[in-house]
């Protein structure tokens, strides 16, 4: 088969140029944890038969998916994984919950993150690189154009999936957003400024097949390409930002080798994006990364995120911890979140208390 490279080239798509209202859920959200090795369906069975359902300020929950598993051949794809997820948080309470598809373009295990059919044709060099972060793991070779190109294949096929079944209107309405895991890369062999172009377009791409839902880039590092990222974030027609991380006292998120990282960012583009912040499991453990602040309580993180001083956040996503992280060590009891978010400040409204104005982006 013939490839014509696609290449890079300029963003095109034009975000005033947008004829459909994006749609808007501001709200918390519940994160899923799950392997990597999969798309495990009956893993969260308590999460939705059980832990949504007692929790009605809980709008739906998030799913991380790999795209290797998307496609399990070329150009053959598997959605039902989604599919499923929709059916089952229709019936996870009175009031049918939102998805949340955080697409992953990195892995924290050995486990590849591009199609197997890429690691194997010369023509993607690999589809994926190995990178430094802490633990093995992979990140999709943004810098391979015929990479972006099955990825723009790839998040097409998924809309028609998904918006499948003669809905009225454009995107799935169960579908609150779409995200891509965030921007921290290392590797010897990446071309960090082909890297984060190509990674552009694969978001203008996501945002192009799926106009009416929010898209999210989650970002944190590396500081000396957070202006090119946020660049083409504005030019690709990204709607909502947001870090992976909910730290208080880390100091690389406020300024990063001599420039400024993702937090005084957040809180420039306060009202130009919806801004997404993320609680992960070490976040309920500590308030710096390295353990040298404080351990946080559930409305310290809740007050942290939705402080107008900061980004005075729109959604949170809450991972549900379990009795033991990644790294064996024990992680806050889960249901100190669920006390808190079934108090009445989070329950009086339909948005849980947070930021229901609709940003600049997506008025």
């Amino acid at each position: 088969m013939t490839i014509v490279n696609p290449g890079f080239g300029c963003l095109t798509f034009d975000p005033a140029r947008r004829s459909e209202r994006v749609r808007f859920y501001p709200g918390h959200y519940m994160g899923s944890i799950k392997p990597e090795g999969g798309n495990v369906i009956d893993s969260l069975s308590t999460i939705l038969s059980t832990d949504l359902p007692a929790c009605s300020a809980y709008r739906g929950m998030q799913e991380r998916v790999n795209w290797r598993y998307l496609e399990p051949s070329e150009g053959v794809y598997d959605f039902s994984f989604i599919h499923t997820r929709l059916t089952q948080l229709q019936l996870s309470g009175a009031d049918v919950r939102k998805l949340c598809i955080l697409l992953a373009q990195r892995t924290f295990t050995n486990n590849h993150c591009v199609p197997d059919y890429m690691l194997t044709d010369p023509i993607y060099e690999g589809g994926d690189l190995i990178h430094s972060g802490a633990g093995n793991g992979y990140m999709i070779k943004w810098q391979n154009p015929y990479v972006v190109e099955k990825f723009r294949l790839m998040v097409n096929a998924m809309a028609a999936s998904l918006n499948s079944g003669g809905l009225a209107l454009r995107d799935n309405p169960q579908l609150a957003m779409l995200a891509i895991s965030e921007t921290a890369a290392g590797s010897a062999a990446i071309n960090y400024p082909l890297h984060y172009a190509g990674l552009g377009q694969a978001q203008a791409h996501l945002v192009q097949a799926f106009p009416q839902t929010l898209v999210r880039q989650i970002t944190n590092y590396p500081g000396p390409y957070l202006d090119t990222i946020f660049t083409n974030i504005a030019a690709s027609g990204i709607t909502a930002v947001g870090g992976p991380d909910s730290f208080d006292n880390e100091p690389g998120l406020e300024s990063n080798q001599g420039y400024p990282g993702i937090y005084p960012r957040l809180r420039t583009n306060k009202d130009n994006y919806v801004i997404v912040m993320e609680v992960q499991g070490k976040n309920y453990i500590n308030s710096a990364f390295n353990g040298t602040g404080y351990a946080p309580t559930v409305q310290q993180l809740l007050d942290f995120n939705k402080d107008p001083a900061n980004w005075n956040a729109h959604i949170i996503i809450w991972t549900r911890s379990t009795a033991t992280g990644n790294s064996g060590t024990a992680f806050a009891d889960y249901i100190n979140v669920q006390n808190l978010l079934n108090e009445a400040a989070q329950t009086a409204d339909p948005f849980g208390g947070l930021n229901r104005l609709r940003p600049l982006r997506i008025r």
